[in-house]
């Protein structure tokens, strides 16, 4: 729970990412912490929801299990093996 500046108590805001829920409830005591902490606390803040959004840009990666890969003509290039060249 987090209780806003005219008193009222609410559940604390939940995003379901666990990073940015980390990262929310850090800010959740700023009022708390000296004036002095807050820019280092609100930086960390920041960098740890830049990762969690540069990490969201990232395609999926799944393998194919071998045996669901489709057959391909003898001596075809294997999509699975990285080009060179």
């Amino acid at each position: 729970m987090s209780e806003t500046a005219d008193g009222e108590v609410r559940p604390r805001p939940r995003t379901g990412h666990p990073d940015v829920d980390e990262a929310l409830r850090s800010v959740e005591d700023l009022g708390g912490k000296d004036l002095r902490e807050h820019h280092d606390l609100l930086s960390g803040v920041q960098d740890q929801l830049a990762a969690v959004l540069e990490e969201s840009r990232r395609p999926p990666v799944a393998s194919i299990p071998e045996g669901l890969r489709p057959r391909r003509a003898e001596g075809a290039p294997d999509p699975a093996e990285p080009r060179h060249g």
